[in-house]
């Protein structure tokens, strides 16, 4: 009895144990992480991907992907993109592989999402976002969001009802030059 008492009250000691500790000091505990999963890892996934890892608070767990490797290396991105390439780059960012999908349906089939980002070619973002969305997921999705303005209303509508977040990427129009110019041109320095 008195080892049962112990073990108990050992437990209950450790789950109570606040979760910086469990983070490190610094660190977020990876129970307090956004499990995202990247659908789409030609050039824009990886960019995107790369990003993703510099935030303490994310973590990929899972991609998707029909092409298994492509060059990209005429491209702004630079080298090879792909499920391949994106596996490596996981591998080496937290020491392990994570799960790979060649259909997203699947994918969201795991308990360990989300989140998910979307950078498919642009003419199945609306799709595979709302797919995302009536799985109950938050939404990353790289520009353009849609094809039409009904596809638009749709998309907006479903994660309104849904109450999950979701973001457009416009990556051009976030960076901190584009806020100068702004501010410049509100302020009246320029016209």
């Amino acid at each position: 009895r008195r080892n049962l008492l112990g073990g108990a009250a050992a437990a209950t000691a450790f789950s109570v144990v606040p979760r910086h500790v469990l983070g490190g000091a610094g660190n977020t505990a990876p129970s307090e992480k956004v499990n995202v999963a990247i659908i789409g890892t030609g050039g824009q996934g990886i960019v995107n991907m790369k990003q993703l890892f510099n935030e303490p608070d994310a973590r990929v767990t899972a991609l998707c992907d029909i092409n298994e490797q492509s060059d990209y290396s005429m491209f702004y991105y630079g080298g090879t993109a792909g499920l391949k390439p994106a596996l490596g780059l996981v591998t080496k960012q937290y020491g392990r592989p994570c799960p790979t999908y060649r259909d997203y349906n699947e994918m969201f089939r795991s308990e360990d999402i989300d989140a998910v980002l979307v950078a498919t070619p642009d003419h199945s973002h609306a799709m595979v976002v709302l797919d995302a969305i009536a799985k109950g997921k938050h939404v990353y999705c790289e520009k353009p969001l849609c094809r039409t303005a009904y596809e638009t209303r749709v998309v907006t509508e479903a994660a309104r009802k849904a109450g999950v977040a979701t973001q457009l990427g416009n990556f051009g129009h976030s960076s901190e030059d584009i806020r100068l110019a702004c501010e410049w041109i509100w302020d009246g320095a320029i016209g």
